[in-house]
C-alpha cells in the first residue's frame, strides 16, 4: 500500500514538474535572446478558448514546452497561446519578433503593475498602421510596464497556412539590422528573378520564341508568389492586404504552374519526340487551370494540402519528360533537366521541413527560395543555349536553302530553253492569226456602231435608276429619323436605369449602414443593458426604412415587368369620379371646387395603370395646395389626333421649373417641397407607367400659381 501511494505522488509530482516553465533573463548584455527553448504553447484545436479562460491558474497544466527551438504545428487550423515568463533587468526596449510572414493574426497579451491585461493585435487580417513596425512578420513592441519583475506574457497566433514559431526578443539598437540583413538577402533573390525575366523578354521580342514568353511568365508569377509569401506584397501595397491575406491569397500558388508545362512543351519540343507524354502534360495543364478556377472561387485553402501532392506530381513529370527528350538526343533538355533538378530537390526539402517531417531550422525558409534562384539561372542557361543551336540549324538550313537553289537555276535553264523553242512555234501561229484579226477588226467596227445605240438606251436607263435612287433616299431618311426615335427612347431608358441603380445603392445602403452602426455599438458582454433597448428600438426603425424602401422598389419593378397586362376599354368618367369619392373627405375640408370637361368618355387601355396616374396627379393637386386661397381643380380629357390627353390643373404651391430639372420632378424619391408628408414615389410612378403604355407627360407650372399636367395617351383604334 506504501509503495503505491509512493508511485502515485512521484507520478503526480512527475506530471506537474513535466510543465514547469522557466523564466528568461534579459539584461543588457542581451541583443538578440531566442525565447523557443523556454517558452511553453497550447494548441487550441476548436479555437473556442478565451484569454479569460487561459491566464487561469488552473490552466496552466495544459501548456506544453517547445520540443524543439523552432515551433512546427505544419498546416493546422487550431489556434496557438504561447506562454512566455520574462524577467527584464534593463530599461532598454525590446521587441518580440516572430519569423513567419504567415501568421495572420497575432494577440499579444501583457500585464500593467496592476497585473491587469492589455493587448496588442498585429497580422495580415489587420491594417498595416496596427504594427508596431511595418514588416513582412509579425514585431511587437514589449511594453515598459514594470522592471526587474517577472512577468507572464501570452500570444494567441492563427494562420490559414503554416504555424511555425520562430520567435526572438530583439532589442531596439538591433531590429533595424537584423531587418536590413534578411531583406539585403532577400533582395539577391528578386534582383536575379528581375533580370532574368528581363532578359529574357528582350530575347523574346527579339526572336519570337514563344519559349522566352513562357519562361518570362512563370519566373515573374514564382517571383511574385514568394514576395507573397515572403510579405512583401502585404508590406508595399497596405491597401490591397485584406485581398492579399483574404480567400484568394491562395492564388498566388497556382498562377505560374500552368506556364511551367507550357513551357516544358515548348522548350523540350514534346508534341516531335512522343504524343504522349504531350497529352500527358496537356492534361496536367488542365488540371492546373481548374486549380486556379477553384482558388478564384475562394476554395483555394481546402485545396492547400493537395497541392503539395499536385506540385510533386507536376514535378516528377518534368523531370521524366526532360529525361527522356534528352535520351532522344535535344540537347537543351540536359538544362531543363539539371534545373528542375535542383528546384525539385530544394522544394521536397523545404515542404519536408514546413510539414514537419524533418526539423524546420532557420535555414528551412530559403530552399524554396534558393531552388527558384538556381532553376531560374540553369533555364536561362539553357535558354541561351537553344540560341546557338538555332543558329546553327539556320546556319545549316542556308546551307541547304543555297544548294538547292542552285539545282532549281539548273532545272530552270533548261525549262527557259525548252520554253523559248515553243514561244518561237507560237510565233509563227501568232502571224497566221494576225491575218484573221484584220478581218475581226472590220468585224469590231460595225459593232461598235452598234455599242453607240446601246449606249443611249443605258442612259436612259440610267435616269429611271437616280429616279429611284432619290426616292430611295427619302425611304432611308425616314429609317434613319425612326431609328434615331429608337436610339434617343434607348437612352433615355439607359440614363433612367443608371438613375434606378443608383437609388438603389443609396437607399438601401443607407438603412443597412445604419443597421451595422448599431450593431457596432451593441453591447454583448452585457444584454439587459439601458443602453441597449434604445439600440434595438433604433435597429427596429432602420429596418423598417430598409422594408419600406425595398416595398417601393418591389413595386417599380412590378411595373416594370407588368407590361402585358390585358387592355380593357375602360369608362373615364366612372374612373374619376371613383378617384374624387376617395378624396371626397379632403376636398370637403378645403372646400376645393372641382371642375370637370370630360369630351372624351373611353379610351382602350390598362384600367390600374389609368386609375394610378389619375389618384396620384389628384392627390398632389390635394396635397400641395396653398394656404392663402381656395384649391380648384380642372380636370378634362380632349383628343389631339391620335391621343387622348388629360389634363389635370390645380392652383396650389407650383413649382419653379426654371430652378428644377424636368428630369428631378418624375425622379425616384425626389420632392418639390418638404413641408409635407410623402416620399416622393408618386410622379415617378406616374412617368414609369405613361411610357409603358408608350405615352408622355408634360408639366406647366409656375411658384404660388398651381400646376397644370397633361398625360398623352395613345388610341390605337384597332385594338378595339
Amino acid at each position: 500500500m506504501f509503495i503505491r501511494q509512493t508511485l502515485l505522488v512521484f507520478s503526480i509530482f512527475c506530471y506537474f514538474q513535466s510543465f514547469a516553465q522557466s523564466h528568461i533573463d534579459i539584461d543588457d548584455r542581451a541583443e538578440i535572446v531566442l525565447l523557443g527553448k523556454k517558452a511553453a504553447f497550447f494548441e487550441d484545436k476548436n479555437r473556442n478558448f478565451t484569454f479569460e479562460q487561459v491566464k487561469q491558474d488552473s490552466f496552466a497544466q495544459n501548456f506544453r514546452p517547445f520540443p524543439r527551438e523552432i515551433l512546427n504545428l505544419s498546416t493546422t487550423s487550431s489556434a496557438v497561446w504561447l506562454k512566455l515568463n520574462l524577467h527584464i533587468h534593463t530599461q532598454k526596449r525590446y521587441y518580440i519578433q516572430i519569423d513567419n510572414p504567415d501568421i495572420d493574426s497575432a494577440f499579444f497579451y501583457f500585464p500593467d503593475p496592476q497585473n491587469q491585461y492589455s493587448y496588442i493585435r498585429t497580422g495580415k487580417n489587420f491594417p498595416i498602421t496596427a504594427e508596431t513596425i511595418a514588416s513582412t512578420h509579425c514585431i511587437i513592441e514589449i511594453p515598459q510596464t514594470t522592471v526587474n519583475q517577472e512577468q507572464t506574457y501570452y500570444l494567441r497566433l492563427t494562420s490559414k497556412r503554416y504555424i511555425i514559431v520562430d520567435i526572438k526578443a530583439i532589442s531596439q539598437n538591433t531590429i533595424l539590422n537584423t531587418l536590413l540583413m534578411r531583406y539585403m538577402v532577400e533582395l539577391i533573390f528578386f534582383g536575379v528573378v528581375f533580370l532574368a525575366v528581363l532578359y529574357n523578354l528582350f530575347v523574346f521580342i527579339s526572336i519570337r520564341d514563344i519559349s522566352y514568353f513562357y519562361y518570362v511568365i512563370y519566373t515573374a508569377l514564382i517571383g511574385l508568389n514568394i514576395a507573397h509569401g515572403r510579405g512583401y506584397l502585404g508590406l508595399f501595397f497596405p491597401d490591397w492586404r485584406e485581398f492579399l491575406s483574404g480567400q484568394y491569397s491562395f492564388l498566388f500558388g497556382a498562377l505560374y504552374i500552368p506556364f511551367i508545362t507550357l513551357f516544358a512543351i515548348s522548350f523540350l519540343k514534346v508534341k516531335q519526340y512522343n504524343v504522349w507524354i504531350y497529352r500527358g502534360l496537356l492534361l496536367l495543364l488542365f488540371i492546373s487551370i481548374l486549380h486556379i478556377i477553384f482558388s478564384l472561387l475562394g476554395l483555394g485553402g481546402i485545396l492547400f494540402k493537395a497541392l503539395h501532392t499536385f506540385l510533386f506530381l507536376n514535378l516528377a513529370c518534368y523531370l521524366a519528360t526532360g529525361f527522356w527528350v534528352y535520351r532522344q538526343g535535344h540537347k537543351p533538355a540536359l538544362y531543363f533537366l539539371l534545373s528542375w533538378s535542383i528546384f525539385t530537390f530544394c522544394t521536397i526539402i523545404a515542404i519536408l521541413a514546413y510539414t514537419d517531417f524533418i526539423p524546420y531550422t532557420w535555414f528551412s525558409k530559403y530552399f524554396t527560395p534558393l531552388g527558384t534562384m538556381s532553376e531560374t539561372i540553369i533555364s536561362a542557361v539553357g535558354l541561351a543555349s537553344q540560341i546557338n543551336l538555332l543558329k546553327n540549324e539556320k546556319k545549316a538550313l542556308q546551307l541547304e536553302h543555297i544548294s538547292f537553289i542552285e539545282q532549281q537555276k539548273e532545272i530552270l535553264e533548261q525549262k527557259v530553253q525548252e520554253r523559248t523553242n515553243e514561244l518561237n512555234i507560237q510565233t509563227k501561229e501568232i502571224e497566221v492569226q494576225n491575218e484573221g484579226l484584220k478581218q475581226y477588226q472590220q468585224e469590231l467596227i460595225t459593232i461598235n456602231e452598234l455599242l453607240h445605240e446601246r449606249t443611249d438606251l443605258i442612259e436612259q436607263q440610267h435616269n429611271e435608276i437616280n429616279t429611284l435612287n432619290k426616292d430611295l433616299e427619302k425611304r432611308i431618311a425616314a429609317r434613319t429619323n425612326e431609328l434615331q426615335f429608337a436610339l434617343d427612347n434607348l437612352i433615355k431608358k439607359n440614363e433612367d436605369l443608371e438613375q434606378f441603380s443608383y437609388i438603389i445603392s443609396h437607399n438601401i445602403r443607407a438603412p443597412i449602414a445604419r443597421i451595422q452602426g448599431l450593431l457596432n455599438i451593441f453591447n454583448r458582454e452585457n444584454f439587459g443593458d439601458e443602453s441597449n433597448k434604445e439600440i434595438f428600438k433604433y435597429i427596429e426603425y432602420a429596418t423598417i426604412s430598409l422594408d419600406t424602401v425595398i416595398k417601393d422598389l418591389t413595386l417599380i419593378l412590378t411595373i416594370r415587368k407588368d407590361l402585358n397586362k390585358v387592355k380593357e376599354e375602360i369608362d373615364i368618367v366612372a374612373l374619376i369620379q371613383s378617384e374624387l369619392f376617395f378624396f371626397a373627405d379632403q376636398i370637403s375640408t378645403s372646400e376645393a371646387l372641382i371642375e370637370k370637361q370630360l369630351e372624351v368618355k373611353t379610351l382602350f387601355s390598362i384600367k390600374g395603370y389609368l386609375q394610378n396616374i389619375v389618384h396620384n396627379l389628384i392627390s398632389n393637386a390635394v396635397k400641395y395646395r396653398s394656404p392663402q386661397k381656395r384649391l380648384k381643380i380642372k380636370i378634362s380629357t380632349t383628343q389631339e389626333k391620335n391621343n387622348m390627353v388629360l389634363t389635370i390643373q390645380d392652383n396650389g404651391l407650383g413649382i419653379d421649373l426654371a430652378k428644377t430639372d424636368l428630369y428631378k420632378i418624375f425622379g425616384l424619391y425626389q420632392r418639390m417641397h418638404t413641408h409635407v408628408e410623402g416620399k416622393g414615389l408618386g410622379l415617378y410612378l406616374v412617368k414609369t407607367q405613361v411610357d409603358a403604355l408608350e405615352g408622355r407627360i408634360s408639366i406647366e407650372s409656375k411658384p404660388n400659381e398651381g400646376a397644370t399636367f397633361k398625360v398623352y395617351f395613345p388610341i390605337n383604334k384597332e385594338e378595339k
